[in-house]
């Protein structure tokens, strides 16, 4: 409908300022023949002047043109209010930042038989199948943080890019408060309004300059949303993995603790924490989070954009058919 819509505006808005004009020089027309009479008191012109069919078409005249004046401003504030909800609705695109945890142990295999690391990149393929226009980002962090890709909405891209992470690459210690701190602000860069931080991890604070109470002091105060995804079952397990760094094979050991960094930080940020234990519950997490922010975001913008349309069309339509309609009026009085 708002092809429609367009088509009918482009068409009326050249007739709307046609008539205008034109019902300027009938009035310009009409005021000059009207002093000529008065001033030479031409009886033929002065009795055709002072008819009544005359004053009539005169009268019309000059509120055809007002009329029509105000159908021009009407249809130029449409036009903006149009180019205004276009830039709101740009504004308004989801954007959501992943931090990811590339520690070594990510490479646990605790979850259904695979690593943490192997069921993350085959639930986040899913994820980004699905047919949405997030702008998505995504933050690495162990040791160090890395931005991996900035925001883009090449949803082939980011997925390409995580698969040919290698765990290790940032160090062998998890400071999720450094990364925390660093995504605030990056985001706070951006103007975008729907904006989300997911963090995925799953090790404990042994690393890292900042308290955690300070970030969360910072994530409650800018009311940041979040979203926690605590990876991987509280139990001890053993890990290996080859290191990018030097190419050696490195042996590890998570002790049977539990996680409460991630739910502290939930509770004192506000965030939603989630525990992932099987593949189903990271599947589960990112189907929320979907419908939470891209497809609740999307709707919302489908039908204000459906309703911008039929206001659109209604008024382009209006326009055009009064414009027509008035022209007629004005040849019938002539």
């Amino acid at each position: 409908m708002i092809q429609l819509g367009t088509l009918v505006f482009e068409i009326g808005r050249p007739v709307l300022i046609v008539f205008f004009f034109l019902g300027i020089a009938i009035l310009i027309y009409c005021k000059k023949k009207q002093v000529l009479a008065l001033r030479f008191n031409t009886r033929f012109q002065s009795q055709k002047i002072r008819s009544s069919r005359y004053a009539r078409f005169v009268h019309r005249i000059r509120h055809a043109t007002l009329l029509l004046a105000f159908l021009l401003y009407t249809t130029s504030a449409m036009e903006v209010q149009i180019l205004k909800s276009q830039q709101v609705q740009d504004k308004d695109t989801p954007h959501l930042f992943f931090l990811v945890d590339v520690s070594p142990s990510m490479s646990i295999r605790d979850i259904d038989g695979k690593s943490r690391w192997q069921v993350l990149q085959e639930e986040f393929q899913k994820f980004l199948g699905r047919k949405g226009k997030a702008q998505i980002s995504i933050v690495l962090f162990a040791t160090e943080t890395s931005v991996l890709v900035p925001f883009t909405s090449d949803h082939d891209f980011v997925l390409s890019s995580l698969q040919e992470v290698e765990l290790g690459a940032l160090g062998d210690h998890t400071a999720i408060s450094d990364a925390l701190i660093l995504s605030a602000e990056m985001l706070s860069l951006f103007p975008a309004q729907e904006k989300r931080l997911i963090l995925i991890s799953d090790g404990l604070q042994n690393s890292g300059k900042n308290a955690m109470k300070n970030v969360e002091k910072i994530f409650y105060e800018r009311k940041i949303k979040t979203y926690v995804a605590d990876v991987g079952l509280n139990r001890r397990a053993e890990f290996s993995y080859t290191s990018p760094l030097d190419g050696l094979t490195r042996y590890g050991t998570v002790e049977a603790v539990q996680n409460e960094v991630l739910q502290d930080f939930a509770n004192n940020a506000r965030a939603q924490y989630t525990k992932i234990r099987s593949a189903s519950d990271l599947q589960g997490f990112l189907t929320r989070l979907y419908f939470q922010t891209v497809d609740k975001i999307e709707y919302r913008q489908s039908t204000q954009k459906e309703d911008l349309s039929r206001l659109f069309f209604l008024l382009a339509t209006g326009a055009l058919a009064l414009t027509c309609c008035l022209g007629l009026f004005v040849l019938r009085s002539v």
